[in-house]
């Protein structure tokens, strides 16, 4: 999916897990993926530099999964954002702007790759501007999901809105 206006795409071996809830790293066929268990709200995380192509406005978020067995509910993600930047965060603490959720339906067939698109505005980019370093957190959100399966994060593409 990715067009001229990709800003970053993310993948499990980017993820930087969190102390407690994290999503898990597996191996689907030779795919690494992060597994999103079917009974928590477990979490990735991913730093990077926001480019300078960046014009600050808001971003899309393009969500990449799969679900460990066919189903035919819905999985629930959240996204939100984190302005590290110069002098922006104390990393001694978490800074998250509040999240943006979003579901999809699983793919009735076990191994298909779903996209979910997540638009996260301006106001909810935590300030985050071009070359700004900042983190982004995947969440699995649970009352937006009603599968009883796992879900496998294959990657993230974030674009300009």
């Amino acid at each position: 999916m990715a067009t001229t206006n990709t800003l970053v795409v993310l993948h499990p071996y980017d993820n930087e897990p969190p102390v407690s809830a994290f999503a898990t790293f597996d191996l689907r066929n030779g795919h690494p993926v992060l597994d999103f268990d079917q009974t928590a709200s477990e979490i990735a995380i991913f730093t990077f530099i926001m480019p300078d192509t960046y014009a600050s406005g808001g971003t899309s978020n393009y969500i990449h999964f799969a679900v460990t067995s066919a189903v035919a509910n819905s999985v629930g993600w959240d996204i939100s954002y984190e302005r590290i930047g110069d002098g922006a965060q104390d990393i001694d603490s978490d800074g998250f702007n509040t999240a943006v959720t979003a579901a999809a339906s699983a793919p009735a067939t076990s191994g298909l790759v779903k996209v979910l698109k997540i638009d996260v505005s301006g106001a909810s980019m935590d300030g985050v501007g071009k070359g700004d370093a900042c983190r982004v957190r995947l969440r699995r959100n649970f009352p937006a999901s009603n599968t009883t399966d796992d879900a496998e994060f294959v990657m993230l593409e974030i674009r300009e809105t």
